[in-house]
């Protein structure tokens, strides 16, 4: 849990250099390498103490460190002191305590931070190093600290991989995170889970979904919203409620959706069969992998085999009916609900994301009304044509809006300076590595020292291009250039002289270069992009279009 302590300052010891202390630890940490909180601050006082700095705020965190640390929360605290000029100097105990990089390369963030401060007139030291100055060779040790931090997390994260993998090849479960819904981790020892065993409650639950689902009813298929409310209905815990978990959304309590009965009826593990390693990334965010790239392992089943089969089955039937047939929906992704929620395609109208997750025992909350897709697609799409119909008006306002975006993007051509500023000492250096191998021409070993050198060079280098390219794409990401503005006046032009029918993916790419936005509220329509804004009744389209307001500024 995150902490922040402010001591009480001495009135008598006041001095001009004023300091915020920020430590770190991850739960691991702890254990590992005896990184506490109560040893970190102890000695960032001692430190403080020594080189007259008053300590004027401590940032106490259990937090990991591949974050940035102006991203964590109470990182974000200590950086916006040293911003805001309420602190001269940042005191941590390592630079691992500020970083560790998780990919090879991003080590390279710590000079810039460190430079980004300097420019702020603030400084960070390390009780190891002391203060991190903004010379080359001081930049460089940093650098490679940083590295060596980043190369042991992923030292850790690579034994621990593959001692999983070992694990799992023995055929025993890997415990990540909590059991399966109807399951229970046995442990082999008090340290180690090596199986699952069959929660009778909840695989009772489990095999009425799989029946009602495979079976249905009275002849008639059974739907995944209506199994999610009969569960609901029975007053029967969801699996987050099972697990002790807080779900995300506030949600009535043991209301089930029909994305929880999707998952369950996908889950292979109630037919026997557990596998490890079937998601790629962090909380499966990298998408599934191939089956052949898991690691299959026999569990305890809860169904037949058959049954899960025959589950599978009527799915992909489901998803291939004509009433199933995907629509080409031109909003998604840009239309949001009254209530905060996005709005949805489906059954060819846009709905609220909420209205998804009610039963009709459930107090309806948002009162926004769904709308015919169509009705609404041509609404949208008649409003920017509208913008389109002077060419002219059209370049003033697609300038004005190119200048706005560009002065949002100034952090990052900060980054860039400074990122040139070191390319251009490593030049500077390279050049020196260069005549110093002219001048020993001949001598063997000052010879390979400098080529040794050298080389770690070219690697500096290569890394620091690196980096100023990713600025560079992450620049023109959401930016409208000169060639953006005379297509569109040129796509304009087109469309009022009858030259062109856009089709949908046309529409939607230019949708999203003028990062629209959709709100149903209030039962109005309102309609904002990087031009200005409108609103309006969507019953009145002559009313929408008078209170439709540019902005040119």
């Amino acid at each position: 849990m995150a902490a922040r302590l402010t001591p009480v300052i001495d009135m008598d010891c006041i001095r001009k250099k004023y300091a915020v202390i920020y430590v770190r630890v991850s739960t691991d940490e702890q254990a590992d390498k005896g990184y506490s909180l109560e040893s970190q601050i102890e000695a960032c006082r001692k430190y403080a103490h020594q080189y007259g700095y008053t300590v004027v705020a401590e940032c106490v965190e259990d937090y990991t460190g591949t974050v940035p640390i102006e991203q964590r929360p109470e990182g974000k605290w200590a950086y916006a002191m040293l911003s805001k000029g309420e602190a001269d100097a940042l005191i941590v105990y390592t630079i691992d305590r500020l970083v560790r990089p998780p990919e090879e390369g991003d080590e390279w963030d710590m000079p810039i931070l460190i430079r980004g401060l300097a420019k702020l007139g603030k400084e960070i030291h390390t009780v190891s190093r002391g203060p991190l100055r903004t010379d080359f060779a001081s930049l460089l040790i940093a650098m490679l600290d940083a590295k060596s931090a980043g190369d042991e997390r992923r030292k850790i994260i690579e034994r621990t991989t593959r001692g999983r993998e070992v694990k799992a090849k023995n055929g025993k479960v890997v415990g990540i995170g909590k059991a399966p819904y109807g399951y229970r981790y046995l442990k082999e020892n008090s340290f180690s889970i090596s199986m699952l065993e069959v929660y009778e409650p909840e695989a009772r639950i489990v095999c009425l979904i799989f029946t009602w689902y495979t079976e249905g009813e009275n002849g008639c298929h059974i739907s995944l919203d209506r199994i999610a409310a009969r569960l609901t209905e029975m007053g029967i815990p969801t699996p987050m409620e099972s697990a002790g978990h807080k779900r995300q959304r506030v949600l009535p309590p043991h209301m089930w959706t029909n994305a929880t009965v999707y998952w369950i009826i996908k889950n292979e593990t109630y037919a026997g069969v557990w596998r490890y390693r079937k998601f790629i990334g962090s909380g499966g965010n990298g998408g599934k992998r191939a089956l052949h790239d898991t690691i299959p392992i026999a569990v305890p089943a809860i169904i037949e085999r058959s049954v899960w089969e025959l589950a599978q089955k009527r799915g992909v039937e489901n998803r291939h009916s004509p009433r199933h047939a995907q629509r080409f929906y031109l909003l998604t992704g840009l239309i949001y609900c009254g209530c905060r929620e996005r709005m949805h395609g489906a059954n060819d109208r846009y709905v609220c994301a909420s209205w998804s997750a009610r039963n009709r025992l459930t107090p309806r909350t948002c009162h926004e009304p769904s709308l015919k897709a169509d009705g609404l697609e041509a609404f949208v799409w008649d409003y920017f044509v509208g913008i389109l119909t002077d060419p002219q008006k059209l370049t003033e306002l697609l300038r004005a809006a190119r200048d706005s975006l560009a002065s949002a993007k100034q952090p990052k051509l900060d980054e860039v300076q400074i990122v040139d500023d070191m390319i251009a000492e490593v030049q500077a250096e390279a050049t020196d590595i260069a005549r110093a191998l002219v001048e020993t021409k001949g001598k063997t070993i000052v010879t390979n020292v400098l080529q040794s050198k050298a080389t770690e060079l070219d690697d500096r280098h290569n890394q620091l291009v690196g980096r100023r390219e990713a600025l560079v794409r992450e620049m023109e990401q959401g930016q409208i250039t000169d060639s953006d503005i005379a297509s569109m006046v040129e796509f304009s032009r087109d469309v009022n002289l009858g030259l062109t029918r856009p089709t949908p993916e046309l529409k939607r790419h230019w949708l999203e270069l003028l990062q629209s936005r959709v709100t149903i509220e209030g039962g109005q329509i309102v309609i904002a992009c990087v031009l200005g804004k409108g609103s309006g009744d969507p019953k009145n389209f002559e009313q929408f279009k008078a209170q439709t307001t540019l902005r040119a500024e």
